[in-house]
């Protein structure tokens, strides 16, 4: 009986564990406000094999913005971008939740905050840049 009961805590625990979302992955997010309503931005979130993740975002003008440090915490992430202007730097703070394939969150700056929603992208495969070559006639392969 004691072996039953570990055994049933240990799939207890694993079926929990897989039970948070794995916040790396490609989002479409809106920020809500903003003129003329929400913008639109991708956010990649990648984690490498330590475990570490980064992440990048294209905003809505196109511009592509390298994040190194994301923190993460089961299914909640943060982090920050700092824009360099003319009149000086100003720090955007991302926090939010993933929750399967949906994003929520907050984007915070002296303005002001901002909610953003989005949904997880579909992955694309990877082209193995292989390309098939047809056979010449007379070819037996």
């Amino acid at each position: 009986m004691p072996r039953f009961k570990i055994a049933a805590a240990l799939v207890a625990l694993f079926a929990s564990v897989s039970l948070i979302a794995e916040v790396a992955g490609t989002y479409e997010i809106t920020i809500e406000g903003g003129q003329g309503g929400g913008m639109t931005s991708t956010l990649v979130i990648e984690k490498d094999e330590e475990g570490n993740y980064s992440a990048e975002m294209t905003g809505f003008r196109g511009e592509t913005t390298e994040i190194d440090e994301v923190t993460v915490d089961e299914n909640k992430f943060s982090f920050t971008i700092t824009r360099e202007t003319q009149r000086g730097n100003f720090s955007l703070e991302y926090s939010g939740e993933v929750d399967g394939d949906k994003i929520t969150g907050k984007m915070s700056s002296d303005w002001g905050d901002m909610d953003f929603k989005g949904t997880r992208q579909a992955e694309e495969e990877e082209d193995s840049g292989e390309e098939s070559e047809a056979a010449e006639p007379g070819d037996q392969t």
